[in-house]
């Protein structure tokens, strides 16, 4: 959208020529009575003086446009950083990494800060990584034994605060320390808290993949398909059945393999789920899929199958949980066929929502290491809480600024970012 700086009468007219510029758009134009002032005729009023168009400022707050702010989701970065932090778990000290997660830290001030969080046998460790130069620059190290309180729960804030955090996240307490001095909650920079704070990534349900892949035209696509079946009725996506490619394969599959997958599967799928007349089939565009065989194979059968735009993984349900489910599988690193099929059972079966998950794992190793591990002269236990997650140096002038703003992110250039 464009906003003309020269107001121009309703009955005249005026021929621009816009060009590109890194800031907007710009455009020669010259109103018709300039043109007849200069004695030059109407076919010249598309002539200099250059005078611009300013351009609206234009938002875009679709989840691929944010993603592309943070350097983490540029493509194969998170991999990278995933295996650098691994070594920063100590074998003697850390024992075997469980799992890695890229969360966000709250800290006194409600300041976000990304992390990368690992789960050990014997610590947690929360590390600030540099996602621009792929470099590991800070780690706190928590002995899971040391801990003895986990809170869960939504933020709350002074009732002065002027502007609040919505959400929830986790907090984490150790070696039964009490509440931090005076000096420490009101230090912006202090580091001598006895707690940490974590929350879900902003991105935490974006797809990198997607997001590097999904080009203009693809997203035509994606447009054209929503508005086609925007008012579809719910009865109508209940009877659908989405293709889930969840067999044991132990080769790579192809076409014909493919085929065959279907012919044992999917009507006996469609009995067993009772599905209603005239039920649609929904597969992606992989080679496998649209290969002319593949669809004469279909056409054959008279199986109706739904139209799926290109480079759309996520508009299929399934795929989120795949996604994660590769994540985890590929943190614990299956060496051989077997491995791969007991790890896959083994993570799908702890996929609950990203930081209910994230909690699990964590109370499962704090009582782990509470019990193998135990703290000479201190009685060992961790205590399970449900309760409000206080920021109380979030108040007055301060939460006017809103400092909960993304200051601790690795983010593009023309915001903040550390």
């Amino acid at each position: 959208m464009l906003r003309l700086n020269d107001t121009v009468e309703a009955e005249s007219a005026a021929i621009i020529h816009p060009a590109e510029t890194e800031e907007g758009v710009e455009v020669a134009f010259t109103p018709p009575e300039a043109g007849r002032s200069l004695g030059y005729g109407a076919s010249v009023a598309c002539c200099p003086p250059l005078q611009t168009l300013t351009p609206f400022h234009v938002h875009n707050p679709t989840m691929q446009a944010k993603v592309k702010d943070y350097f983490v989701f540029r493509p194969g970065t998170i991999e990278q950083a995933v295996s650098d932090i691994r070594t920063v778990a100590l074998p003697s000290e850390d024992g075997e990494v469980l799992s890695v997660w890229l969360l966000a830290e709250i800290d006194h001030w409600n300041n976000e800060k990304e992390r990368l969080v690992l789960i050990t046998d014997r610590s947690l460790l929360v590390c600030k990584y540099d996602f621009l130069n792929l470099l590991c620059q800070q780690v706190v190290r928590i002995s899971l034994n040391a801990v003895d309180t986990i809170s869960v729960g939504e933020f709350e804030f002074p009732p002065k605060s002027l502007n609040k955090r919505d959400g929830y996240g986790i907090r984490v307490q150790w070696d039964k320390l009490p509440r931090a001095s005076f000096i420490n909650r009101w230090n912006p920079w202090s580091t001598e808290m006895p707690y940490a704070t974590l929350a879900e990534h902003p991105m935490a349900h974006a797809d990198e993949k997607v997001a590097s892949l999904c080009q203009p035209v693809h997203v035509q696509a994606r447009l054209k398909f929503a508005r086609e079946h925007l008012d579809d009725p719910e009865e109508d996506w209940e009877n659908v059945i989405w293709d889930q490619d969840d067999c044991s394969v132990k080769e790579r599959m192809n076409g014909a393999m493919y085929r065959e997958i279907l012919s044992d599967n999917l009507l006996p799928s469609a009995r067993a789920l009772k599905m209603k007349r005239g039920w649609v089939f929904q597969h992606d565009n992989d080679p496998k899929h649209t290969a002319r065989a593949t669809k004469e194979w279909l056409r054959k059968k008279h199986f109706k199958v739904l139209e799926w735009p290109s480079q759309s993984p996520d508009l299929n349900p399934i795929e989120n949980l795949w996604r994660e489910l590769k994540v985890h599988v590929a943190q614990r690193q299956p060496q051989n066929i077997t491995a791969l099929e007991e790890i896959c059972m083994e993570e799908w079966a702890k996929i609950p929502a990203t930081l209910d998950n994230f909690r699990t794992q964590l109370v499962q190793a704090v009582k782990k290491a509470h019990k193998e591990h135990p703290i000479p002269g201190r009685a060992n236990g961790v205590l399970i809480l449900e309760k409000p997650l206080l920021i109380e140096t979030y108040l007055g002038i301060m939460s006017f600024i809103n400092n909960e703003a993304k200051l601790g992110y690795s983010i593009t250039r023309g915001k903040i970012g550390f």
